[in-house]
């Protein structure tokens, strides 16, 4: 039986495999596109296809490497593999900026100087034919897009819309500038679109980022889940005998929980550490998604003792 743990990552490696391969086959179809038209958009759907094959290619390697050679990611990572794949998402995230950049600059350029667009008519083939793929993919995953924390299928589930989404946002101003008979429109539909596909990226890499650094980055806990720990303290007041120092974090969406207790010398073990995973039940009962480490500390008795 396959843990909730490695389908995610089954998951996300499949993902990989086939947001790497799909660039891979576009690269020739869109390299003929853009060299038969002169649409901007066209362009900044072939830049993408071709930054899409680096960092997908970066983004599986990295995925690859954590989990080592035999399939497990704990043959070379014992922690920190969320990290790695925050980290990932931030490379793809690096890359969607630079592309948008270079699109912003050529669609100035276009709105200064317009011409009529022509030859797009493989450009509409191939974006039509993308979508659809993008669709199917997104079908396919839909129940590990539901289910799944990994940070690359949580990515891809915000990625594969997007990618819809700006097929269709690209073809629009070609569709307008082909078939309009408005003269005016047909000249500016191709550099006004890429000012919206530019604006759809940048939201894309906005949301993933800010997710993705707030995923590497420990924070304090609110107020709220530190009443729920003084709670969880409090119903479990004649367990122990003191508290010696209470330490909080979060880390993404997950809040680890450290305690110092003292227990009753006498204490046989096995009650300790029934006293132990109550305390911890408790707390990922009261708090989703937190982990509840308690250290034992000795308890000093009176002077003379």
């Amino acid at each position: 039986m396959i843990s909730a743990s490695g389908s995610a990552r089954q998951a996300a490696h499949r993902l990989l495999q086939i947001n790497f391969v799909l660039p891979l086959v576009q690269v020739p179809l869109v390299s003929y596109a853009v060299y038969l038209s002169n649409s901007i958009v066209i362009l900044a759907d072939a830049l993408g296809v071709y930054i899409n094959v680096l960092q997908m290619g970066l983004v599986w390697i990295v995925h690859r490497y954590g989990a080592g050679a035999d399939g497990n990611r704990r043959a070379r990572f014992q922690f920190g593999f969320g990290k790695l794949e925050n980290l990932s998402v931030l490379v793809v995230c690096v890359f969607e900026t630079a592309i948008t950049l270079l699109v912003l600059s050529v669609a100035i350029e276009a709105l200064r100087n317009p011409e009529p667009l022509r030859g797009a008519g493989v450009g509409m083939a191939v974006l039509i034919a993308a979508t659809l793929v993008h669709a199917t993919v997104y079908i396919a995953f839909r129940e590990q897009f539901r289910t799944s924390d990994s940070p690359i299928v949580r990515s891809f589930k915000a990625l594969i819309p997007i990618y819809i989404l700006n097929n269709l946002v690209v073809l629009t101003p070609i569709l307008l500038g082909t078939f309009s008979g408005l003269q005016s429109l047909a000249l500016y539909a191709d550099p006004v679109g890429a000012f919206v596909l530019v604006a759809f990226s940048w939201a894309m890499i906005y949301g993933l980022a800010t997710r993705s650094v707030t995923c590497l980055i420990d924070r304090a806990v609110d107020e709220e889940v530190q009443l729920l720990i003084m709670r969880m303290l409090a119903e479990h007041f004649e367990r122990f005998d003191t508290v010696h120092d209470i330490r909080t974090r979060a880390v993404g969406d997950r809040v680890h929980v450290e305690i110092d207790m003292g227990f009753d010398p006498a204490m046989p073990v096995a009650e300790l550490e029934d006293v132990i995973r109550s305390m911890a039940a408790r707390v990922e009962e009261l708090v989703p998604k937190s982990r509840l480490l308690v250290s034992p500390v000795p308890v000093l008795g009176p002077a003379g003792d």
